[in-house]
């Protein structure tokens, strides 16, 4: 009887979505891309709404819009899905020293039991 107990405690804690979730803050991003025109000066997972936040430091001036994606790739660094990192501001341009908040949405949960790498790269 206490080891069915047990098993079924196990089992929820296993299969429960703070257990998925848990997995998913596990990943973090790869934020070479980032780097040409950002400092990366924070960044976090918000476990209640599935995504990653980055606070940026524009290290330039410039006035070409910010296009990143972020491609989530399983262990054979196969992409599984792309999405665009979303910037506070729309990421029209970048002032110098000023600092910006971009958010990567993660896919599905089916999606990211899949995934093992997040990776941040220029967009077009």
């Amino acid at each position: 009887m206490r080891s069915t107990i047990v098993m079924g405690l196990l089992f929820v804690a296993f299969f429960s979505p703070a257990a998925r979730a848990a997995d998913e803050a596990d990943i973090k991003p790869d934020v070479k891309a980032f780097e040409a025109r950002f400092k990366v000066v924070k960044q976090r997972f918000d476990a209640d709404k599935r995504r990653y936040v980055f606070t940026l430091e524009a290290i330039e001036t410039s006035d070409k819009v910010c296009h990143y994606d972020a491609s989530f790739q399983d262990a054979d660094d196969k992409e599984v899905k792309s999405i665009q990192v979303e910037f506070d501001d729309g990421g029209r341009e970048t002032t110098k020293g000023q600092k910006y908040t971009a958010v990567v949405k993660y896919p599905t949960r089916k999606t990211m039991e899949k995934v093992t790498q997040i990776a941040i790269k220029k967009g077009d």
